[in-house]
């Protein structure tokens, strides 16, 4: 887990509030290495709020965007414009320094 080696990794959510209180998160955030942002991972505006906080300090080093609970979304892949989400769902956005 990139937290247990010391990275810093930010949280883009919808709701934090569940891994704010996950106790194995706790040491982490105290710390300072698990950082949430609570905003809509499907929102431009949003993730370029979170990409700000990620790379405050440092270049972001990795991504993961995964979809979350709630409506299954519509996903296109094209070659050409990458993957386009159909339908608005809650997405999550990790984004990871080491």
């Amino acid at each position: 887990m990139a937290l247990a080696r010391g990275d810093t990794v930010t949280f883009l959510l919808p709701n934090p509030s569940r891994l704010e209180q996950d106790s194995a998160l706790k040491p982490y955030i105290q710390s300072g290495h698990a950082l949430f942002v609570k905003e809509d991972a499907t929102s431009q505006e949003d993730v370029r709020k979170a990409w700000g906080v990620a790379s405050n300090k440092a270049p972001v080093d990795s991504v993961l965007f995964t979809i979350g609970e709630g409506s299954t979304p519509m996903v296109q892949t094209n070659l050409t414009r990458g993957i386009h989400l159909q339908a608005r769902s809650t997405g999550n956005l990790i984004l990871s320094k080491v």
